[in-house]
C-alpha cells in the first residue's frame, strides 16, 4: 500500500530548549502548541450522534496524518554487552573520567519534538551551536560504576566540586559525541514533563598524561527510551545513551587491552634479579657543575620527583615513590629537554628505582665508593622542590648522623629537602654521589626543618643489583664501584 506524502503543518517559531548540564541551550525546537485544523472538524460541536462519530474518526485519523509527517529514526532497543574484567592477577592502570562533549554541525536536524496527549509532531530540533561541553556529575558516577564492573582501578572523584582529576590516573578517557537523534515529547504542552529517547554514536578516546598522547580510540553506540512522562528530563535521555555507551566501551577488546599490563614483578626479592652492568661514570672533573649536569625531574603519573643519570647509557635512578607503579614516565634533563623512559626495576622497601631512557650519550655522576661520607662532612642535595619549576635548585648541609630505622640505613643531614626533591642526589664537595633524596621530619607547615633522609647510594645500588664495568682510571676522591659483569633482564 502507498500513502502519498501530504504536507505537515507549519511548525511556530522555534524556543530554545534547554538542556540541564550542557553549556548553553544545545538545541533549537518548534513550540509543542499547534493547532490542528482538519477538514470536518467544525469549531462548533454538533451533538448528535452521526457527527459526533464522524469528527471522533476524522481526529483520529488527523492524528495519524500528523505523525505519518514524522520520518524521525526511531530509538533502537539497547543491548548491553557483557564487560571485559580484568583477571584476578592481573594488573589494570587506573583510569579517570574526563569529559563528554557533543560535536555536531550546527543547524543538524538531531531530533523531533512532539506535544499533546498522543505525541502529536510539532517540529524538527536542530543544533543550536557547533560543540558543547556536557559535564553532568551523574555521567561520571555511572562511568567509574562502569570501570569498577570489569575490575579497572579508577582515579579521580565526581565528588570533588573543582576538579574530577587524580595524579594516580595512568589513563584518562573522554568521549566526543558526533551523532545524536532525540526524540521529546511534552504531553499537553507540559515542558516540565517529557517522555520518549535519545540515540547516540560516541567516539572515545585514551590519553596517556605521561606519554601526553592518545593512546587508543574507539566508537561505541548507546540508546535509552523511558516514556513514564516525568521520570527523565532529556538531559536523563543523553545521559541514559551515555551510560549504554560506556557499557558498550567497557566490553570492547581495545579498551580493555590497553589499561591492562602485566602483573609487577616483585623487585623486592633482589637477589633474583641478575645484574645490570652499566658504565662507570668518569669523575666529576667540575664537581658540582657536573653533579647539577646530571640531575633531572622526573614526572610519573603520581607526580613529579627527581632524579639522577648514574650512567651516559641512559640510566637513571630514582626513589619508588616518585614513579608509583607506573611503568613509562617522562624525564626532564637539566636542559629543561624532556626524554621518556621505562622503569626496569624498583624496590618499594628500600624505596628505589631505576629508569632506562630512550636516550644515551648523556652526563652521568660518579658514585662514591670505599667509604661512606664522614658526620660532619659536608654535603650537597640537588633536585626539584615543589615541581619542575624550581628544578637543580640546591642546598648544603652536614652529614648528622646515621640512622637504622625498621632495619634500613639512612643518611641524616640538615641539607633542605622538600616535595619533589625525593630521588634527588646527594653529593659530597667533590660532586660525588653518595645517597638518594628519600623523606623529611616536617613541620606543622609540611616542610623540612632540617631533619632529612638519604639511602646510601651503595644500599641503593645493591638492592637493585647494579654493577659497573671497568673503568682504567680511579678517582682521587674514590675505588670504583665494583666491577662485576652482568646483563639486563
Amino acid at each position: 500500500m502507498i500513502v502519498k506524502a501530504r504536507r505537515c503543518p507549519a511548525p511556530g517559531r522555534s524556543r530554545p530548549l534547554p538542556v540541564r548540564g550542557v553549556t548553553g541551550a544545545l538545541f533549537t525546537a518548534p513550540p509543542a502548541a499547534l493547532s490542528f485544523a482538519i477538514a470536518g472538524m467544525g469549531t462548533r460541536a454538533v451533538i448528535k450522534g452521526t457527527t459526533v462519530m464522524r469528527n471522533a474518526m476524522l481526529w483520529v485519523v488527523g492524528a495519524l496524518l500528523l505523525a505519518a509527517c514524522s520520518s524521525s529514526p526511531s530509538i533502537p532497543d539497547f543491548q548491553a554487552k557483557q564487560p571485559l574484567k580484568v583477571e584476578s592477577g592481573a594488573r589494570a592502570r587506573p583510569v579517570r573520567f574526563g569529559n563528554v562533549i557533543v560535536e555536531v554541525p550546527r543547524g543538524t536536524i538531531v531530533g523531533e519534538e512532539m506535544g499533546h496527549l498522543a505525541c502529536y509532531y510539532t517540529g524538527k530540533m536542530k543544533m543550536a551551536q557547533s560543540i558543547a561541553s556536557f559535564n553532568d556529575r551523574e555521567l561520571a558516577f555511572d562511568f567509574y560504576d562502569a570501570l569498577r564492573s570489569a575490575a579497572i582501578p579508577t582515579a579521580g572523584d565526581p565528588r570533588q566540586l573543582h576538579s574530577r582529576g587524580s595524579s594516580a590516573a595512568e589513563l584518562e578517557v573522554s568521549g566526543v559525541v558526533d551523532k545524536l537523534w532525540l526524540n521529546v515529547c511534552h504531553p499537553n504542552e507540559d515542558y516540565r514533563k517529557v517522555k520518549g529517547g535519545a540515540d547516540i554514536h560516541v567516539t572515545w578516546e585514551v590519553y596517556d598524561p605521561i606519554l601526553r598522547k592518545t593512546i587508543y580510540s574507539t566508537t561505541t553506540e548507546g540508546a535509552y527510551k523511558n516514556y513514564n512522562t516525568g521520570d527523565v528530563d532529556e538531559t536523563g535521555f543523553i545521559v541514559g545513551a551515555l551510560d549504554a555507551a560506556i557499557t558498550n566501551l567497557v566490553a570492547d577488546q581495545g579498551f580493555h587491552d590497553v589499561v591492562l599490563s602485566d602483573p609487577m614483578q616483585n623487585l623486592a626479592a633482589n637477589e633474583a634479579l641478575k645484574p645490570i652492568a652499566l658504565i662507570q661514570p668518569d669523575p666529576p672533573a667540575n664537581g658540582l657543575v657536573d653533579a647539577r649536569a646530571a640531575t633531572v625531574t622526573v614526572i610519573s603519573s603520581s607526580g613529579s620527583g627527581s632524579g639522577v643519570i648514574i650512567s651516559s647509557e641512559g640510566y637513571v635512578l630514582t626513589a619508588a615513590h616518585v614513579v608509583d607503579e607506573g611503568r613509562v614516565v617522562r624525564v626532564r634533563l637539566s636542559t629543561r629537554r624532556d626524554v621518556m623512559g621505562d622503569v626496569v626495576r624498583r624496590d618499594p622497601v628500600r624505596d628505589v628505582a631505576l629508569i632506562k631512557l630512550a636516550e644515551d650519550h648523556l652526563p652521568a655522576l660518579a658514585i662514591r665508593s670505599g667509604s661512606d661520607p664522614e658526620v660532619g662532612e659536608p654535603v650537597f642535595a640537588i633536585g626539584s622542590p615543589f615541581g619542575d619549576q624550581n628544578d637543580n635548585t640546591m642546598t648544603q648541609g652536614i652529614v648528622s648522623t646515621y640512622r637504622d630505622m625498621n632495619g634500613l640505613k639512612f643518611l641524616q643531614s640538615d641539607a633542605s629537602i622538600q616535595h619533589g626533591n625525593s630521588g634527588g642526589p646527594l653529593v659530597d664537595q667533590s660532586g660525588y654521589l653518595v645517597a638518594i633524596s628519600d623523606s623529611m621530619l616536617p613541620t606543622r607547615d609540611n616542610v623540612s626543618e632540617g631533619i632529612n633522609f638519604f639511602v646510601p647510594i651503595g644500599e641503593a645500588i645493591e638492592c637493585l643489583n647494579i654493577r659497573y664495568r671497568p673503568r682504567a682510571a680511579s678517582s682521587a676522591a674514590g675505588t670504583p664501584a665494583a666491577e662485576v659483569s652482568g646483563h639486563m633482564e
